[in-house]
């Protein structure tokens, strides 16, 4: 019950965030394509729920992947484990072993007589010795973003009762990642209103000239878009466009005044 309540806790203080800044920052951050700040809070809201799986089935690791985007591969996110030989940098892909008929199929597997090196699970360094595994797909509409995982070092473990139990837990991580999904988009859409206010009631403030109404817009635009490279192209009439402007302004000042070609 404490770690059901530390996730609606969680949930609790992402939709309580009013502060336009500290709305950025959760989602701002990216490296390699991937939200760090998002995955981290969405760690917090899934890690509670492995907690309770532990108490409630008995295993020697439970895991979780998610989907890479645009790939088929899968990333490892969050484990609760007894073991010191779990490899955080694990992908599982269609033609991963075990997990093929699952990926595929987009159904359960129980095995409680596995005799596989455990390091072909691809989430263990070295072997573990582990002889019964549960996967399950997590799907949202029918679309595969996931598999959870629980494993034992003994024979027999599971049993399809634990398969049932673990689906449910599995819906839960689904319910929690669409929600959170959900409450992101809304923290963009959010911010990014904000930022269009800002920008209105900044222009209806200065003199409308050309040098302020620039000056605003690459103050504010960095806080809610992601970029390396800011270019603002003048296009004068009867003259040639030319680069009036750039942010960060000191790294490319050599590209100012030069002119564009706006067909190339």
């Amino acid at each position: 019950l404490n770690d059901i309540e530390k996730t609606t806790s969680a949930l609790s203080t992402l939709t309580r965030t009013s502060d336009r800044n500290e709305l950025l920052k959760t989602f701002k951050n990216k490296k390699d394509g991937f939200d760090l700040k998002a995955k981290e809070k969405m760690g917090e809201l899934i890690e509670p729920i492995l907690s309770v799986l532990s108490h409630t089935i008995d295993s020697h690791s439970s895991v979780v992947f998610l989907k890479e985007e645009n790939t088929k591969s899968f990333f490892f996110f969050l484990k609760k484990s007894h073991s010191a030989y779990i490899n955080t940098d694990a992908v599982i892909s269609q033609k991963t072993g075990i997990y093929t008929w699952v990926i595929k199929e987009k159904k359960p597997l129980l095995d409680s007589q596995l005799f596989l090196n455990s390091t072909l699970l691809e989430y263990y360094s070295r072997d573990e010795s582990i002889r019964s595994i549960i996967i399950i797909p997590l799907l949202e509409d029918e679309e595969l973003i996931g598999l959870l995982i629980c494993d034992s070092k003994e024979e027999n473990k599971f049993d399809s009762e634990d398969k049932e139990k673990l689906k449910v837990f599995g819906d839960l991580i689904v319910s929690t990642i669409t929600l959170f999904k959900s409450l992101k988009q809304a923290q963009w859409d959010a911010s990014r209103y904000f930022i269009l206010r800002e920008f209105a009631e900044k222009l209806s403030q200065s003199r409308l000239e050309k040098d302020s109404v620039l000056d605003i817009f690459t103050k504010i635009a960095p806080q809610g878009f992601d970029f390396d490279l800011l270019v603002l192209i003048l296009c004068e009439e009867k003259e040639k466009p030319i680069i009036y402007k750039t942010f960060p302004e000191d790294e490319f000042a050599y590209l100012k005044d030069f002119e564009v070609s706006i067909g190339s």
